[in-house]
């Protein structure tokens, strides 16, 4: 998944401007908005792949019914791109919130990682079917 993930992270990079003006026809009209927004596309889109990590950490820590680390990473990445905003708006303008995004969902995954899990299968590789958790 990782791969097809990172595939279509490098797909999006390269076709971005293509895939903003068939997604908003407005672009036409205004090529300096299209060149910011594909900037910021190109910011934002590597934020899927530390998503998509923070979801299978995420995933793991919930099933151990372990919440915490869980609950906070909305705060992690929402003050990720405040402080994007606040930090950097006057260095890089609008594209303060797009570094911002990238730098908050990078923060996720080390928060879920401050709890180390050790990997205990629930079931035995070979259940049986009179195995009572089958």
């Amino acid at each position: 998944m990782l791969v097809v993930l990172g595939s279509g992270i490098l797909l999006g990079e390269v076709f971005a401007p293509q895939f903003l003006l068939l997604a908003n026809k407005g672009f036409r009209k205004h090529p300096e908005t299209l060149t910011l927004c594909v900037h910021m596309t190109r910011i934002i889109l590597p934020a899927q792949l530390f998503f998509f990590v923070g979801s299978v950490m995420g995933s793991r820590l919930q099933v151990r019914k372990i919440f915490i680390y869980q609950a906070f990473a909305p705060l992690i990445y929402n003050s990720g791109i405040i402080l994007g905003a606040l930090l950097f708006h006057r260095q890089l303008g609008v594209s303060s919130l797009s570094y911002g995004v990238l730098v908050g969902c990078s923060r996720i995954r080390p928060a879920q990682l401050l709890r180390r899990i050790p990997h205990r299968p629930a079931l035995p590789p070979h259940p049986g079917f009179r195995h009572p958790h089958f």
